[in-house]
């Protein structure tokens, strides 16, 4: 009983008041400091994340440039292939300054790419699972898809012309146009070109092929929209 006494005269003499501040100031510090914590590492999932879409965004610009590169040779081909079609038969009655710049156009071989090493980086550090807009992320793996698959189209006919061209200039042809002079003029080179059949059905091919239409314009205008998004974000 005495002890019980003393014990519960112990507990009357505690200071309550500055027991409870001090609980109150302990709870307050480790509850600081999670949220602390939780803002830093928000903070650096933030930057890490606006980082990766910034080099991305780098990356699809660059790809883009692929595609307006493959454009440019795609159309300046076609106008070659339909000039030449419409003079292979009188190309001494042919503006000579056309001809000259189409000349060697049909048989100028030109492949492109692009690159995903920001995507896949994007991928293996699980950026995407860290982005807010889950629909931007889905807009970006989709950019890489359009230029990727516009860029396999455009390789696609480049081989077909690859074909073509290297059963038009056969070592014999070669041959021949390096033993008619140092200075071979285009009249010179497309009637002899435009002699065999090869050389004719080169350019035939090219002139229907020039008339698809391999989308650029749709993939540059998706793109760049996705790329607007992506400025957007990173604000």
């Amino acid at each position: 009983m005495g002890k019980a006494n003393k014990w519960w005269t112990t507990i009357k003499r505690q200071d309550w008041g500055s027991f409870l501040m001090q609980f109150f100031a302990v709870m307050l510090g480790i509850i600081v400091t999670f949220a602390g914590e939780s803002i830093i590492s928000s903070h650096n999932t933030n930057k890490e994340v606006k980082t990766s879409l910034q080099l991305a965004k780098g990356e699809l610009l660059d790809n883009l440039k692929e595609v307006e590169n493959a454009d440019t040779i795609w159309k300046l081909q076609g106008q070659a292939s339909r000039f030449l079609y419409t003079y292979m038969d009188s190309l001494e009655k042919a503006p000579q300054d056309s001809l000259a710049f189409y000349c060697n156009l049909p048989v100028t071989l030109a492949s492109f790419s692009s690159t995903e090493h920001a995507l896949d980086l994007m991928k293996s550090s699980g950026v995407f699972a860290k982005m807010d807009d889950k629909a931007l992320a889905l807009d970006i793996v989709r950019a890489y898809d359009l230029i990727s698959n516009y860029i396999k189209v455009y390789n696609i006919y480049y081989e077909k012309q690859k074909t073509l061209v290297e059963a038009a200039l056969t070592p014999e042809f070669k041959e021949a146009m390096n033993k008619k002079a140092t200075t071979i003029t285009a009249v010179e080179f497309w009637n002899e070109l435009g002699a065999s059949v090869a050389g004719r059905y080169l350019i035939s091919e090219m002139t229907v092929q020039s008339n698809f239409d391999l989308g650029h314009k749709e993939v540059c205008d998706s793109v760049n929209s996705i790329i607007s998004n992506i400025e957007a974000y990173c604000k």
